[in-house]
């Protein structure tokens, strides 16, 4: 299970980090895993679902984007295959098709 905790202060964050270690100890008998727990200020962004968030915009991950690219250069061969786009031919998103395949996390393909 993963979670979240945004705290305006590092102290603050520390406290509620101790008290929830202590909730899940003593009613729950669970431990929070110390290697996977992080600290870290919101202005490095927060990873999350394909995303990283910052305070005023998303950014894709790298590797989503890089996924994106390698399916894009399957499709393109798969066209080529079947006859339905020439060897030269060129697979371009626009700007709009980028935009939709963030927001749907879903491969928005063009052939133009």
């Amino acid at each position: 299970m993963r979670g979240l905790t945004l705290a305006p202060e590092r102290e603050t964050l520390i406290d509620w980090h101790e008290r929830i270690a202590v909730y899940l100890r003593e009613h729950l008998r669970l431990e929070l895993n110390a290697k996977r727990t992080r600290l870290r200020p919101v202005s490095a962004g927060v990873d999350f679902v394909g995303y990283i968030a910052r305070r005023d915009y998303l950014l894709l991950r790298r590797r989503v984007v890089s996924n994106i690219k390698f399916k894009l250069k399957e499709y393109h061969a798969e066209l080529v295959r079947e006859g339905r786009c020439a060897t030269g031919g060129v697979i371009a998103l626009t700007k709009r098709d980028w935009i939709n395949c963030s927001r749907r996390s879903v491969p928005i393909l063009a052939t133009r």
